[in-house]
């Protein structure tokens, strides 16, 4: 499993455009509730992009990722305290989803990207009319506590493209 180091790091060895999306969760936390809300869940998630942090506590429903044209953006999922207080859960990103709402736009060639060979990944469409345009879209990620099975989670940032930096 790749700890917060590893996965900030990890941008470095991409391409300048390509975008890591982490996101962290206090398991131990938010999968003990019923029924989370958006606001029980910002209070035990964060999301790092590589230049900025949502942290926990903030909604991040208004937390945007500028990504870029023709390039890629991964979603990774860690536990907040792996060896602590979350050492009997698992987390991992399941899929991306598209919302599909008045002021976002679709960046990805598919509406649903789905985990696959361990990752959640998706290829920015080259399209320049997309410039400057927001994706609203739901990150499905899932807990798993080794006794008491697993729970699926939703929550709403928003990615905006940007022009090659």
């Amino acid at each position: 499993m790749l700890t917060t180091p590893e996965v900030q790091g990890s941008n470095q060895l991409n391409t300048l455009t390509d975008v890591d999306i982490l996101l962290t969760v206090k398991a131990s936390k938010l999968f003990p509730l019923r029924n989370p809300s958006q606001s029980d869940i910002a209070n035990f998630t964060q999301l790092f992009d590589g230049k900025n942090t949502c942290p926990f506590g903030e909604s991040k429903a208004n937390f945007i990722t500028d990504v870029f044209l023709n390039h890629n953006v991964k979603w990774k999922a860690v536990l907040f305290d792996h060896s602590g207080a979350d050492k009997d859960y698992s987390v991992e990103v399941l899929a991306y989803n598209y919302k599909n709402t008045t002021n976002s736009r679709r960046i990805f060639s598919q509406d649903r990207i789905n985990r696959s060979n361990g990752k959640v990944e998706g290829r920015v469409l080259n399209d320049p009319e997309l410039l400057e345009k927001l994706n609203d879209y739901g990150i499905e990620f899932k807990m798993t506590h080794e006794r008491n099975g697993s729970k699926t989670i939703d929550m709403d940032p928003k990615l905006k493209v940007k022009p090659r930096q």
